[in-house]
């Protein structure tokens, strides 16, 4: 083979019992008697099996609460080719072989494996029914109806429900936790995008909707709720906790517009 030449070779095989990657060794030798060697690894996939939604869930709660902006969690079977998590942004909008619209718009994946997808809902779209589709290029697509709020608050907690990243707080302290589907922000922010390293406080996207919130039945003070740098659809609410806040496990509850969150321990 000449430098810079092609060789092209068809091979073929039987008895392959799929899914299966087979590793092809190449090896030369130049002109001036040096020899090399390739490895080439192969994956054979078979016939590809049908995707299939088997159900849908707020990132967050994991509730049936969903709103424009926020984390959704798609779980089901043969969803994507494999397994792949965000590392750049902007979200990207095809991922291991998928692709997925909301009402028509594209949606950026944070995740997506094969029988879990997290994707963001995109901004804009209008509360109401909206129906998820997932297309690939050779399997087909998957659909599945939800129906979307204004706003869905869900709280990130820990396995056990506990809310992230303070599981407690003491009366008088300010401390943070996080949530999604805080519904449409100003200023407004692209679908899969995060706020800019560089943009000011006053400069973060924060809920148009009034956000507020109680510790054990008794109001909290919330000091900020916005988007910061480097999230996508995420709120981080800072708050101080009521000098008469009972002490103990309590519960956690955000409203944004009139949608109450789903209870989160403190």
């Amino acid at each position: 083979v000449p430098a810079n030449g092609l060789l092209n070779l068809r091979l073929s095989f039987g008895g392959i019992v799929t899914p299966l990657t087979r590793t092809y060794r190449i090896s030369g030798r130049d002109d001036n008697g040096q020899t090399w060697q390739r490895e080439i690894f192969v994956a054979y996939l078979g016939t590809p099996a049908a995707p299939r939604i088997l159900g849908l869930a707020n990132g967050a709660s994991f509730t049936q609460s969903f709103a424009p902006g926020a984390i959704l969690s798609v779980f089901g079977e043969n969803l994507a080719q494999g397994t792949q998590a965000a590392q750049a942004l902007p979200l990207t909008r095809f991922s291991r072989g998928v692709r997925a619209t909301i009402n028509g718009q594209a949606a950026h994946f944070y995740y997506v494996s094969p029988t879990q997808v997290n994707l963001q809902i995109p901004y804009g779209l209008a509360p109401g029914p909206a129906t998820l589709t997932m297309a690939f290029p050779k399997e087909g697509a998957a659909s599945a109806t939800f129906t979307l709020g204004p706003t869905a608050g869900g709280i990130f907690t820990d396995a056990n429900r506990f809310t992230v990243p303070q599981t407690s707080c003491a009366r008088g302290q300010t401390c943070i936790l996080f949530l999604t589907g805080q519904g449409e922000v100003s200023p407004a922010i692209a679908s899969g995008q995060a706020p800019s390293s560089n943009a000011l406080l006053e400069e973060l996207p924060r809920p148009l909707a009034p956000v507020s919130m109680t510790i054990g039945g008794v109001p909290a003070q919330i000091v900020f709720a916005g988007i910061p740098p480097a999230l996508v659809g995420v709120t981080q609410v800072n708050f101080t906790v009521a000098p008469n806040t009972p002490t103990g496990p309590q519960d956690v509850i955000i409203r944004i517009g009139g949608a109450d969150s789903a209870p989160a321990r403190i």
